[in-house]
């Protein structure tokens, strides 16, 4: 498929990507069957070791699901929950790095979040976040907007928190979360910022900020070691 052809990226990461966008579509639902790895290697025009290593990743992620001598599923979805605030055990600070700041396509899924239309342009800003005076980074956090909103927010510090700079800065507050928490393994360009393991535990925070009339503004999706921190969640 020509869509596989993104350079840099490898191809079984690319396929993941396209089971994943799938399956967040609900297009795979849950209980949903899988092509067999000889069909989709036919689809895709690659071995099947590729599509193994692709699937293999999700069923470690709790995706999908191998069922012996029946195929491969989709699992359930994660647990979702709606909250006002979020708070961890100990107070985190503000303490941020910037990594990248760049403009991307939004994904399914993320348009689906800010309520875009599929394709169009966000700005992505990635940092890693540290607790407290630590000089080894607990969170890995990408942040995603619509590009035409809080235009040269990159001119700001972005070592602090972002929602604080754009109620500061661009007079948007803030005024309910939607979280999607989930667990899922590092891969290996987000273990080697997090100094951690490929294949190690973590928590997926996938945050979603609103405004007045229910306006999805901001996405951010945090990486958190488990080994770092505990998540407290109070209504």
């Amino acid at each position: 498929m020509d869509n596989l052809k993104r350079k840099g990226i490898s191809i079984y990461y690319q396929i993941e990507e396209y089971i994943q966008e799938k399956i967040d579509s609900q297009v795979w639902y849950e209980g949903f069957q899988l092509p067999s790895e000889m069909e989709l290697a036919k689809f895709f025009k690659v071995s099947r070791s590729t599509i193994r290593h692709a699937i293999s990743n999700l069923v470690l992620q709790g995706k999908l699901i191998r069922k012996q001598g029946l195929g491969t599923f989709v699992t359930k979805p994660s647990y979702e929950g709606n909250y006002l605030k979020f708070y961890f055990p100990e107070e985190f600070g503000s303490n941020h790095k910037l990594l990248e700041f760049r403009k991307i396509e939004a994904s399914y899924s993320i348009s689906q979040s800010l309520e875009l239309p599929l394709g169009s342009i966000v700005v992505e800003i990635s940092r890693l976040r540290y607790v407290k005076d630590e000089s080894e980074a607990s969170i890995l956090e990408k942040s995603y907007y619509d590009i035409n909103l809080f235009q040269g927010i990159e001119n700001y510090d972005l070592s602090k928190k972002i929602y604080d700079i754009i109620e500061k800065e661009y007079g948007v507050s803030l005024i309910k979360s939607k979280m999607l928490i989930e667990p899922v393994l590092l891969k290996e360009r987000e273990a080697e910022f997090l100094n951690s393991s490929p294949g190690s535990p973590v928590l997926l925070l996938s945050r979603v900020g609103y405004t007045y009339n229910d306006k999805p503004v901001i996405l951010t999706k945090s990486l958190v070691r488990a080994d770092k921190c505990k998540l407290l969640i109070k209504e």
